[in-house]
Order: C-alpha cells, then sequence, then structure tokens
C-alpha cells in the first residue's frame, strides 16, 4: 500500500481572509501613493512660484540699475515712471533704451524694445502686484516696494521687498 499524506488545501475561510488582508494592504499603498504625489505636486508649486517671483524681482532690480544708469533724459522724459495704479514702471520712456514691466490679466510682462517677455504666467492673483515709490532722501537712495501674490493649484505665495536704487 501506498500512502501518501493528505494534500495540503486552503480552506475558503483561510483563502478569504487572505484576500481580505491583501486587499487591505494594496489599498494602504495606493494611498500612501497618492498622497505621496499631492505633497509633491505642491512641493513643486510652491518651487515654481519661488522662482517665478525671484525672477520678477531680478528684473526689476535690473530694470532700476538700468534707469540709474543711464545719462540724464532729455526734458520731460522721467527716467523712471511708476503710474498710478502702481502695476507698471516704466524706465526711458519715449527713448530708444526704454523698457517695462506691467501686469496683462493675471501675468507679469517685462518689455523692450517691442518684444514681451513674460516673467509670470497666469499666476498673478488679481490686483495683488503694487509698486510703492518711496520719496528720496538726500542722504540715501531712492527705494520702490515690490508687493505681490502668486497663486498656484493648491499653493499661494505672498511676496514684498523694497529695492533701492540710486538715481
Amino acid at each position: 500500500m501506498n500512502r501518501h499524506p493528505p494534500a495540503r488545501r486552503f480552506t475558503l475561510v483561510e483563502l478569504l481572509i487572505g484576500s481580505v488582508a491583501a486587499a487591505i494592504l494594496v489599498l494602504t499603498a495606493g494611498v500612501m501613493l497618492v498622497s505621496v504625489h499631492n505633497v509633491w505636486r505642491r512641493t513643486q508649486d510652491q518651487a515654481h512660484l519661488q522662482e517665478d517671483a525671484a525672477t520678477a524681482v531680478a528684473t526689476l532690480a535690473h530694470l532700476l540699475r538700468q534707469a540709474s544708469a543711464q545719462p540724464v533724459p532729455p526734458a520731460g522724459v522721467p527716467q523712471l515712471e511708476i503710474n498710478a495704479g502702481g502695476d507698471r514702471i516704466t524706465v526711458g520712456r519715449g527713448t530708444t533704451q526704454e523698457a517695462a514691466v506691467f501686469v496683462r490679466d493675471t501675468s507679469l510682462i517685462y518689455s523692450r524694445q517691442g518684444r514681451d517677455i513674460v516673467l509670470i504666467d497666469r499666476r498673478l492673483v488679481p490686483d495683488s502686484f503694487t509698486l510703492t515709490p518711496f520719496p528720496a532722501a538726500p542722504a540715501r537712495p531712492a527705494e520702490l516696494a515690490v508687493e505681490m501674490r502668486l497663486t498656484a493649484e493648491d499653493s499661494e505665495m505672498s511676496l514684498a521687498t523694497v529695492l533701492a536704487f540710486r538715481n
């Protein structure tokens, strides 16, 4: 007689318990993956907002340096002009060196020699970009306060800085 030991098989209850445990494990891993992706995307948005703000401030600083480096403009042409709304700064108006930074809808634009370059694309919160010139005292350079608020899908960032320049 050839006796084989009985084959080990899963019972229906053991199979159901194993399936439920595996499903819980897969669902937990999926939820963790989605959460990590959302955090990564939010971090990327914030990094892009900071990049945009840094580029805008660097361009404004360049514009102010350009204004202070230019020779005395002809009579009636302001070397540096900020519009009444505080959302446009123009340097060397009416000259070949004219340049400007201004808001168009929710984008910040740098314009020079008829070419527009988008500094911040569709991220400015409406009415959030303001330029405030401080009166110049004889002993210190002129200053310009810059305030803006940028937004992405789930992120928002405020920026306030003061740029100083000599005329």
